[in-house]
C-alpha cells in the first residue's frame, strides 16, 4: 500500500490517538513502535503514548528517538473521543476503554493466526496489521474481513544511513554476509547453516557474522547449538554475535556487511530484511510472508520453497500457538546458490541493492506511514460513531474470515447487511451469548443451539441429504424462531424432516460480483491444452471427485486436447484426512489416461477468481451439497459449469449457461450417518447419470458449445451478489425483531394426563369423535381440549366411551400446550407431530407407525 505525504501543519497537531505498547525494550514490537510516533511527530502530529513493556531489558535508544518517545509518554490522553491502539501480542488481560474505538496492531508469521488470539480480536472494534499476507492470514485464521486494515511498518531512516561508519568486526574476511534474528526455529538459523555449508569452503574468502539474540533459548547458549547442528562440517567462518547491541549501533553493524541474508520460515513484515536495504545491502530472503510487501526481484534476492506443517516441537516456547499451522521452508539449494552470485558481485549485483532505499523510502517512508495513521485514526472514530449511532439489527454467531464455506457466508452476508445501514455484532462459534435483544444468527458446524443473543434466534443451516438430522428438527421446534436455509433444496431438507414450511426461508448464498468478474488476471496452469477443465473443492465423497475421474477418463483419451485441473480445499483442516490420492494415482496409471493436473500448492480465497478465469468450464458433479459456491463463483467468472440436476444449484444454474446432468435419488441407509444426524425423514443423495456426464464433458470440449453457454454465466451470476443475500436477511430480521422468543414459552403439560399427549387447537368436535372412535377408554393417551365446556363435549360423545380428556382454560396462546404435546390434531408450526382428525391417523400414533 502506498500513502502519499502529508504536509507537516505549522503547529504540532494534537491527534485523537493513544498508543500503548513496548517503546524502550529491543523487539521488533518495541522498534515499530518507536518508528510510529517518530514519523507522526516528524510528520507535524502529536501523538500520546503509554510503555506496556515485556522485556527489563533497555534497547540503547539514539537520542532522537528516545526524546520523541518520552515526550509521547508525557503527553496526557487526547481530550473527548479517542482511537486507543493496543501494540501488543494479543491478550485478554489488556482493557478496553469506552470513549472511543480500540485497535489491536498486531502480526503473525504462519499461514494463519492462533485460535487463542480471535477472543481479543473479536473484541476490538479494528486490528490493524502491516501487510496483504496478513491480511490473508488473518481471515484465514477466523477474523473477519471488516475488522481489517493496512497499517505497513517503517524505520528511522535517519538513523540507517548507508554512509554510517562500519563497526569493526575480528576475524572478517573480504566479503562478509550478515544475519540478525532472535534464536528460534521461524528464524531458519538451521536451514541457513546448512546452506552456508554447502555454499562455501574453509578456502572461501567470506564470512557469515550471526547477530543473534536468545530471547526464549531453553536448550543452551548460541554458539553450542551452532557447533552441535554443524557436527564438525567445514564451513567457511562464522562468526557469532550474542551480546545485545544497542539499537544506536546496529547501522555500524549492518555497514560493516557486505550483503544480508536470512532463511526465515515466516514474517509478519521482516524488519532486519528492510534495515539491511535501507542500508544499501543486497538482500537474500524467502519469497514468501510480510517481506513481499517490500521485497522483489528487482531490489532483492528471493528464495523459493514450499509450505510444511509447522513441526512438533518447534517453536517450543510458544506452547501450542504454532499447532496445527504451515509456514516456509525455503530450498537449501536455491538460499546457496544466491549467496554465492552475490558474493560473485558485479553490475547486476549492485544495481539491484542500488534502488532499494528509494523505493523504500517512497512506499514506507515517515512521511506515507505518518498520513496512514491519520487517515486509520479519522476512519476509525467515524466508524465506531456510525456503529454507535443505530441499533444492532442482529448479532451473528459463527466462524469467521475465509477458514471454510460457511465462514465466507456469514462474512459476506453481514458485511453486505453492514453497506445497508444494518450494524451486525459479530461472535466466534464458542462465545458466550450477547446481551443484545436484537434477533441472533447461527451459522457453523456442527450447529449449536444455544441462542446467539437475547432476542430471537435463527438457525442458519445447510443439508446435504435430502433430510435433516431428527433431532436437530426437535431442538428447533422448541429453541429456534426461524431456520434459514441457502437453498430450495436445503429448505425442503428441513420440511422433509417435519418442520414446518412456515419457519423455513431461503437466505441464499451469494458471490462477491466486485472480485469474482470475467476481467481479471488468469493463473497460470502447467498445461497448454485446449480445453481445461476444473474441479474445485473438497476431495469427498459427496462431491463426486470419484464420479468426475471416471467420466473424464472415459470421455477423453491422452492423445485429446484436453487437461482436468483439480484444487482440493480443506485436506488440511475441515476436510482433514480426505485426499483424492488413490483416485489420482488409479487414473494417472491408466496406459490411455487423459492429462490431469493437481494442484497441491496453498491458495488464498482472494486467488480464486485468476483460478476460475483459467478454466473454460467448471465441473462439480455433486452427490449432496447445501449450495455449492464453486458454480456461482464459476459464472460470475464468465465460465460455464457442469453440475447435477435436482440439488442446490437448480437455483442459480440452467442450460442457458451450464450442463445440467440429470440424476436420481439414493436412499441413504439410516445408520449411515452417525446417530446424533440419523435423519428424521427419507434421506438420499443425487447419483449423476454417467453417460450424461460423459457426454456433458465431450461437449463441452468444443469451443462453440462452452462459448455459447459463457456469453450467458455473468447474467445468472448477477442474480445472486452478496447484496441480494443481505436483503433477504434483512427482511427476515425485521420480521422477528420484537417478537418474544419461542423458549421462553414454558410447554404447557396438562397434569396427570396419560402417555400419548394431543392437543386439538381447530375443529375441537372432528377431533373428539376421532378421538373416541380410534381408542378404547383405558388406552394410554390425552386429547386436550383449549376453550371447551364440559357440557358441549358431553353432548358429542358420551365421556364413559372415552380415553382421557383434558378440559383446559381458553388461552389467547395456544403454544404452551402445543409445546407440551406430542401432537397436534389440526395444524401449528410448533407442533412435533400435527395429523388430521381421522381415527387411522390417531391410532398410528400410539402404535408408533
Amino acid at each position: 500500500m502506498v500513502v502519499p505525504a502529508v504536509d507537516a501543519p505549522a503547529r504540532p497537531r494534537v491527534l485523537p490517538l493513544l498508543w500503548r505498547g513496548p517503546l524502550l525494550e529491543p523487539t521488533g514490537y518495541a522498534d515499530a513502535g518507536r518508528a510510529y510516533l517518530l514519523a507522526l511527530e516528524r510528520a507535524g502530529y502529536a501523538a500520546a503514548a503509554r510503555d506496556a513493556p515485556w522485556l527489563e531489558e533497555d534497547a540503547g535508544l539514539p537520542r532522537a528517538q528516545r526524546e520523541a518517545v518520552e515526550r509521547a509518554r508525557r503527553r496526557p490522553a487526547p481530550p473527548g473521543e479517542v482511537v486507543v491502539v493496543h501494540h501488543v501480542v494479543p491478550h485478554a488481560s489488556q482493557p478496553l476503554h469506552g470513549n472511543g474505538p480500540d485497535v489491536a496492531r498486531t502480526t503473525f508469521e504462519t499461514d494463519r493466526i492462533p485460535r487463542a488470539f480471535l477472543p481479543r480480536l473479536m473484541e476490538v472494534d479494528e486490528v490493524w496489521v502491516p501487510c496483504e499476507f496478513n491480511l490473508d492470514t488473518f481471515r484465514r485464521g477466523g477474523l473477519p474481513r471488516s475488522k481489517l486494515r493496512v497499517l505497513p511498518e517503517t524505520l528511522d531512516f535517519d538513523l540507517y544511513d548507508p554512509a554510517t561508519p562500519p563497526l569493526e568486526l575480528p576475524g572478517r574476511r573480504r566479503f562478509a554476509f550478515l544475519s540478525t534474528f532472535d534464536f528460534t526455529d521461524r528464524k531458519g538459523w538451521d536451514l541457513l547453516l546448512d546452506a552456508w555449508a554447502d555454499a562455501f569452503s574453509p578456502d572461501d574468502d567470506v564470512c557469515l557474522v550471526l547477530k543473534c539474540l536468545a530471547l526464549h533459548d531453553r536448550e543452551g547458549g548460541v554458539r553450542e547449538r551452532i557447533e552441535a547442528h554443524l557436527r564438525g562440517r567445514p564451513t567457511a567462518p562464522i562468526l557469532v554475535l550474542d551480546e545485545l547491541l544497542r539499537v544506536e549501533e546496529l547501522p555500524a553493524l549492518y555497514a560493516a556487511a557486505d550483503a544480508y541474508v536470512m532463511a526465515s520460515r515466516g514474517e509478519g513484515w521482516g524488519r532486519p530484511y528492510m534495515e539491511a536495504m535501507a542500508m544499501g545491502l543486497p538482500t537474500i530472503g524467502s519469497r514468501w510472508s510480510g517481506n513481499l510487501a517490500f521485497m522483489h526481484d528487482r531490489n532483492s534476492w528471493l528464495v523459493d520453497g514450499r509450505l510444511v506443517e509447522v513441526p512438533d516441537g518447534a517453536q517450543a516456547h510458544a506452547g501450542s500457538l504454532y499447532r496445527g499451522h504451515r509456514w516456509f521452508e525455503p530450498d537449501r539449494e536455491a538460499l546457496a546458490a544466491a549467496m554465492r552470485e552475490v558474493a560473485a558481485g558485479g553490475p547486476e549485483v549492485a544495481r539491484r541493492a542500488a534502488g532499494a532505499r528509494a523505493e523504500l523510502l517512497e512506499r514506507f517512508g515517515p512521511g506515507p506511514v505518518a498520513a496512514r495513521i491519520v487517515e486509520l485514526t479519522e476512519e476509525a472514530l467515524e466508524r465506531w460513531r456510525w456503529r454507535r449511532s443505530r441499533p444492532v439489527a442482529c448479532v451473528w454467531r459463527g466462524d469467521w474470515g475465509s477458514i471454510h464455506s460457511l465462514a465466507v457466508v456469514n462474512e459476506a452476508v453481514a458485511d453486505a447487511a453492514e453497506a445497508q445501514g444494518a450494524p451486525v455484532e459479530r461472535l466466534l462459534a464458542d462465545a458466550e451469548p450477547s446481551a443484545s435483544v436484537a434477533p441472533g444468527v447461527a451459522q457453523q458446524w456442527p450447529p449449536r443451539f444455544e441462542p446467539p443473543s437475547a432476542g430471537p434466534f435463527v438457525l442458519y443451516q445447510p443439508w446435504e441429504y435430502g433430510a435433516v438430522p431428527a433431532a436437530w428438527v426437535e431442538q428447533a421446534r422448541r429453541t429456534v424462531d426461524e431456520v434459514w436455509a441457502p437453498s430450495e433444496a436445503a429448505r425442503q431438507a428441513w420440511i422433509a424432516s417435519g418442520l414446518a414450511p412456515e419457519l423455513v426461508h431461503v437466505v441464499p448464498n451469494g458471490v462477491d460480483l466486485a472480485v469474482f468478474t470475467p476481467e481479471g488476471p488468469r493463473r497460470p496452469l502447467p498445461t497448454d491444452a485446449g480445453t481445461v477443465l476444473l474441479f474445485v473443492g473438497g476431495a469427498l465423497w459427496r462431491k463426486g471427485i470419484d464420479l468426475l475421474l471416471e467420466a473424464y477418463g472415459e470421455a477423453f483419451a491422452a492423445d485429446d486436447d484436453v487437461c482436468l485441473v483439480v484444487k482440493c480445499f480443506g485436506s488440511a483442516d475441515v476436510y482433514r484426512g480426505h485426499t483424492p490420492a488413490a483416485l489420482l494415482e488409479a487414473h494417472r496409471a491408466r496406459p490411455d489416461a487423459p492429462e490431469l493436473v493437481v494442484l497441491d500448492d496453498d491458495l488464498a480465497y482472494a486467488e480464486l477468481p485468476a483460478l476460475y478465469r483459467a478454466a473454460d468450464v467448471v465441473v462439480q458433479p455433486y452427490r449432496a451439497e447445501g449450495f455449492c459456491l464453486p458454480a456461482l463463483e464459476a459464472l460470475a467468472c464468465g465460465v460455464p459449469v457442469i453440475v447435477t440436476a435436482g440439488g442446490p444449484t437448480d437455483d442459480v444454474v440452467s442450460e442457458r449457461c451450464g450442463w445440467r446432468i440429470p440424476s436420481r435419488r439414493a436412499p441413504v441407509a439410516p445408520d449411515a450417518l452417525p446417530g446424533e444426524l440419523r435423519p428424521g425423514g427419507e434421506a438420499f443423495t443425487l447419483e449423476p447419470d454417467r453417460d450424461a456426464l460423459v457426454a456433458a464433458l465431450r461437449e463441452a470440449a468444443r469451443p462453440e458449445e462452452r462459448a455459447r453457454r459463457a456469453a450467458h454465466a455473468r447474467v445468472h451470476a448477477e442474480r445472486f451478489g452478496w447484496e441480494r443475500a443481505a436483503e433477504a436477511a434483512r427482511e427476515r430480521l425485521a420480521a422477528l425483531a420484537g417478537r418474544e422468543p419461542v423458549r421462553r414459552v414454558d410447554p404447557h403439560v396438562v397434569d396427570d394426563a396419560r402417555g400419548l399427549r394431543l392437543v386439538a387447537l381447530d375443529d375441537w368436535q372432528a377431533a373428539l369423535r376421532a378421538f373416541a372412535e380410534a381408542f378404547a377408554p383405558t388406552d394410554p393417551v390425552t386429547l386436550v381440549l383449549p376453550g371447551v365446556a364440559a357440557d358441549d363435549a358431553c353432548a358429542v360423545v358420551d365421556p364413559d366411551e372415552l380415553a382421557d380428556v383434558a378440559l383446559v382454560e381458553d388461552g389467547a396462546d395456544p403454544l404452551p400446550l402445543v409445546l407440551g404435546a406430542d401432537a397436534v390434531v389440526g395444524a401449528h408450526p410448533r407442533a412435533r407431530r400435527a395429523v388430521p382428525a381421522e381415527p387411522a391417523a390417531l391410532r398410528a400414533l400410539l402404535s408408533g407407525s
